[in-house]
């Protein structure tokens, strides 16, 4: 069950969203062109739906369309894997509701938009935190809507762009200073989040690290132990998805190699 507090949150993204899109590329019209880069605004002719077609979209359609073409050579988004699966997720509940006669490009986008209302949900929940929003009065509800309104934001909720990621990290990372108390608890919790969220982008190791630098100018102090506990924590994750990336390259060579030595016996 959704909290109230939770429902107010989707309810409003939903709402100013979908403002977003009918005055982006509606109300806009042709102009909308001129905000983008790398983007091309086409329309379905039988729904009469505008989309916004970014030069990505392809790379991120082949690579979340199964896990043989994401380690692909020609997949050139092996470092997103948290996000590419999100997207593949979602494709393939989806999927689902093939009788409602969906085509497999419909359930791409629509499940790109999932993914980036998600990533949005979570911006305005830790904005929220940050200038502590009650939802209570009409000016939060405003905020948040300033918030959405931002070029930098709005423009990736319709696009097949990570670009929202590192803001909110960014968001998490400030909040979890600000609120903090030095608790290694605390820290170690926020680092193992960072060190998770930094197979949907690289940044949060970036943040990380600032997080770290913050806290030993705050204190005027090293802890040398504890920096290196949680270093290890940013980047565990990124060194066993490695590891395991490397390994699964190994395997493939070693089987080619037994395929040839076979084939060329035989």
């Amino acid at each position: 069950m959704l909290s109230k507090k939770t429902f107010k949150y989707l309810t409003a993204i939903f709402f100013f969203v979908s403002f977003l899109y009918v005055y982006d590329f509606y109300f806009f019209g042709n102009l909308t062109n001129l905000q983008f880069w790398c983007v091309e605004i086409n329309t379905l002719q039988q729904q009469n739906i505008k989309l916004p077609i970014h030069c990505d979209e392809g790379p991120y359609r082949f690579a979340s369309q199964s896990i043989g073409n994401f380690f692909d050579k020609a997949n050139p988004y092996q470092g997103r894997p948290l996000f590419v699966f999100a997207l593949a997720l979602f494709r393939y509940i989806f999927s689902i509701f093939s009788f409602l006669n969906i085509s497999e490009y419909q359930i791409f986008r629509l499940s790109f938009v999932f993914v980036q209302i998600l990533i949005l949900t979570f911006i305005v929940v830790e904005f929220a935190k940050l200038i502590n929003l009650k939802l209570n009065k009409k000016i939060d509800y405003l905020l948040i809507f300033s918030l959405l309104s931002i070029p930098s934001i709005r423009w990736n909720i319709f696009l097949s762009s990570v670009g929202n990621i590192p803001f909110l990290l960014f968001l998490l990372t400030l909040n979890s200073y600000l609120t903090g108390n030095s608790e290694i608890k605390q820290d170690k919790k926020l680092f193992i989040i960072l060190g998770f969220f930094s197979l949907a982008h690289l940044s949060a190791i970036f943040y990380g690290l600032i997080f770290l630098l913050l806290r030993i100018l705050k204190e005027r102090k090293i802890n040398f132990y504890q920096s290196i506990i949680n270093l290890s924590y940013l980047i565990i994750f990124q060194i066993f998805y490695r590891s395991f990336f490397i390994f699964l390259i190994m395997s493939f060579m070693i089987g080619i190699e037994k395929f040839i030595t076979n084939f060329i016996g035989s």
